[in-house]
């Protein structure tokens, strides 16, 4: 499936975006204490975000994300998602100053999380609408571009991860 954030043509089953999603938490949970201590804190140039801020970030995107896919199953369709305010959610939660463990360990929980909720999902679930911004989206739609979403964030820390990055 094509989304705004999603293009990878081989992964065309919920199955095999589940693993695509367990291969970025494990990729990440190796990769990211790797880098230089220094270098997960620094912005790249004053109006980006440090690789600590983009996992915080990630962590509101995967919060947000969950009780979408969540309430998305049982609530009234369309289901009306809530947004957030990313730029001020990362300075409002002060990323920047957290440790890197705890900021890990919670990203992990919430994304081992969502791929208990997506293995669960009946296609009925995944047809579902979901309206953001005056936009109508399916469930699928929505879980697909979430995954497309966090690798684009990854790859800002990591570099281009291709197909066979996890192994």
């Amino acid at each position: 499936m094509k989304t705004h954030y999603f293009h990878f043509q081989d992964i065309n089953s919920l199955p095999l975006l589940v693993k695509r999603l367990t291969d970025l938490i494990n990729y990440t949970q190796r990769a990211y204490f790797l880098l230089d201590p220094d270098e997960r804190s620094t912005k790249l140039n004053y109006d980006h975000w440090s690789p600590r801020e983009i996992i915080g970030h990630l962590c509101d995107s995967a919060r947000y994300n969950l009780m979408r896919f969540s309430e998305a199953q049982y609530m009234t369709t369309p289901y009306p998602a809530s947004t957030y305010n990313q730029v001020e959610l990362v300075k409002i939660m002060d990323y920047q100053n957290q440790d890197d463990n705890s900021l890990l360990t919670f990203w992990a929980g919430l994304n081992h999380q969502i791929t208990l909720v997506i293995n669960r999902m009946s296609p009925e679930d995944l047809s579902k609408i979901i309206t953001i911004q005056d936009e109508n989206l399916t469930l699928e739609y929505i879980i697909y571009d979430y995954v497309g979403h966090l690798q684009h964030h990854l790859e800002q820390i990591f570099g281009q991860l291709d197909a066979n990055f996890s192994e």
